[in-house]
């Protein structure tokens, strides 16, 4: 294992560090190893979203369609809703 040693860190980010720790039961150097072990997991977001919704029973085709569908709504220019009286 390796230490690490961090300087000057925000005042306000080593409260929350600390009401993060004390929620979890945890010391803060526990809490920022959890922070940053699931911050700098191998796998990304996108990883962890399929494995949501491949274990709530989509298929990886279904998936790969939903994945689809959000990049081709954020290439679309957002409209502004107009409502009817």
């Amino acid at each position: 294992m390796v230490e690490l040693l961090i300087n000057d860190v925000d005042d306000e980010v080593a409260r929350t560090l600390a009401h993060r720790a004390q929620q979890a039961g945890r010391s803060m150097a526990e809490e920022a190893r959890a922070i940053l072990t699931r911050a700098l997991r191998s796998d990304g977001p996108g990883t962890r979203l399929r494995e949501h919704f491949v274990g709530a029973g989509l298929t990886d085709d279904e998936f790969e369609r939903f994945q689809r569908g959000i990049a081709e709504s954020r290439a679309q220019p957002l409209r502004g809703v107009e409502f009817s009286e």
